[in-house]
């Protein structure tokens, strides 16, 4: 098995990229290295990647390439003799995709399209791709099944782009006989984690003692997944399509296993910290869903997947990457 993996410098893909090195397998990465957040973050990750690579004597290749870019795609694909592919790249951000929805739009519709097209003209036929919680958009339901997104309701650009790649996939499985899982990930967090969202934001705001922006009554329910669990989700998903004997597409919920209120993360945070939370409250952002909370048993009952990391240990373990990586 040799695995492609699209947005290998990323914070899942790195962990992503991480996993299978232990295990001797080889991988390729490919990253535009965009600059939605500090370049330099995607560097160090491709750093730990390279270190994992140099420690277990598994093979790593980087490439600098956008994920629209087919015809060097096909080719990486073509020399290194590509097996399965790992589809993670997206431009990500739930309220910046309100600022430059074709940018969304084109990377991650048409470069999820371009990830097919070179796995058709190449004939791999396991794929995972990263879609997310968004997809279920302005819902009545508390806890968000499957089965809901056969009536979406997107309230963002990102999550409409997202559910747009699983009609893609149903497509491409259909009628090219590839087999797909999508994984709706549900608020990812721990090491690495993007500077942008809010755990990673807060426990930097804590251990400088700075005020937290608090958009909303600090009601809003998350399943915070732990990165680790994320990165279960994603081998035990592609081992599934290894298994299946024909074209499939399968959707499904990875999420934590505890229901968190944004105002108990802060408290979490104060008990782990020793701190004191100061609060800027601010108007609820438009895009935002007030309650994220996932049934899992789809992922559960498809491939035996369940969440093992409690969000307070998943948090007690970020805070202390925090305070030994970021300045």
């Amino acid at each position: 098995m040799i695995i492609l993996v699209t947005g290998c410098a990323g914070f899942i893909g790195s962990h992503v990229c991480e996993y299978y090195l232990t295990q001797g397998i080889k991988v390729i990465g490919v990253d535009n290295m965009n600059g939605f957040y500090n370049p330099e973050l995607k560097n160090k990750n491709l750093i730990a990647i390279e270190e994992t690579s140099q420690r277990t004597k598994a093979e790593f290749v980087f490439y600098k390439i956008d994920i629209r870019q087919q015809e060097l795609l096909e080719d990486i694909i073509t020399e290194h003799h590509v097996t399965d592919v790992i589809h993670l790249a997206a431009v990500a951000g739930v309220r910046t995709s309100f600022d430059n929805p074709l940018h969304y739009i084109e990377t991650n519709e048409l470069g999820t399209g371009v990830v097919f097209e070179a796995c058709k003209n190449k004939n791999i036929k396991n794929i995972l791709i990263a879609s997310s919680s968004s997809v279920y958009g302005a819902q009545e339901w508390g806890v968000k099944c499957e089965e809901h997104v056969t009536k979406p309701n997107p309230i963002s650009v990102y999550s409409s782009s997202k559910l747009a790649t699983e009609f893609l996939a149903r497509v491409y499985t259909s009628a090219y006989n590839m087999k797909v899982v999508a994984l709706r990930f549900f608020t990812v967090f721990g090491p690495r984690q993007r500077p942008d969202l809010s755990i990673s934001k807060f426990t930097q705001l804590f251990l400088k003692n700075e005020r937290l922006p608090v958009y909303g009554n600090g009601e809003q329910q998350r399943q915070f997944l732990h990165v680790s669990d994320a990165v279960r989700g994603v081998v035990m998903a592609l081992e599934w399509t290894q298994k299946q004997s024909q074209g499939c597409f399968e959707a499904m919920n990875i999420a934590g296993k505890d229901i968190i209120k944004l105002k108990d993360v802060i408290s979490a945070l104060e008990r782990i910290t020793g701190k004191t939370a100061q609060i800027q409250e601010l108007p609820k952002m438009k895009g935002d869903n007030d309650s994220l909370m996932a049934s899992g048993e789809h992922a559960k009952n498809i491939f035996g997947y369940e969440p093992l990391t409690s969000f307070y240990a998943g948090l007690e373990n970020y805070v202390e990457w925090v305070k030994k990586n970021v300045g």
